[in-house]
């Protein structure tokens, strides 16, 4: 308990608070881009090919915005992204809670055997058997 209450030592400050720079510098280098795809999304498409936008957005305009969701090929990638994420988890729920189950019991027959099944998938996954020298 006093080890927490002791001073810090100046090495310890100096250390903290460069490691508080370098964290803060990542999440700027990180999060601008998001930010200025963001407020370029929603300025006025000549500022943003001319370069003016940089922190703000210059002329407000949804424009951009509208123009996509009129687009039909937009909304059928939104169907099917709703519709692969909502029955591949429902089919991976049907297979692995029995799964889990079943490998949750001691006196399992074959269950190595299974295990390794599961195990080997983890790590070699059908995208990596092509390319495997």
């Amino acid at each position: 308990m006093r080890e927490k209450l002791r001073r810090k030592q100046s090495g310890d400050v100096l250390f903290d608070i460069g490691n508080t720079v370098l964290v803060c510098i990542v999440i700027i280098i990180c999060a601008y881009p998001i930010y200025y795809t963001l407020i370029a999304s929603i300025s006025d498409p000549m500022d943003v090919i001319a370069g003016k936008v940089t922190l703000f957005p210059r002329k407000m305009t949804w424009e951009s915005y509208a123009s996509i969701l009129k687009y039909q090929l937009v909304w059928t990638g939104y169907r099917n992204t709703i519709f692969y994420t909502s029955f591949g988890l429902l089919w991976n729920l049907f297979l692995l809670i029995p799964a889990s189950y079943a490998m949750a019991k001691k006196g399992l027959k074959g269950k190595n055997l299974i295990m390794v099944f599961f195990v080997f998938t983890m790590y070699f996954g059908g995208g990596t058997i092509p390319y495997y020298p």
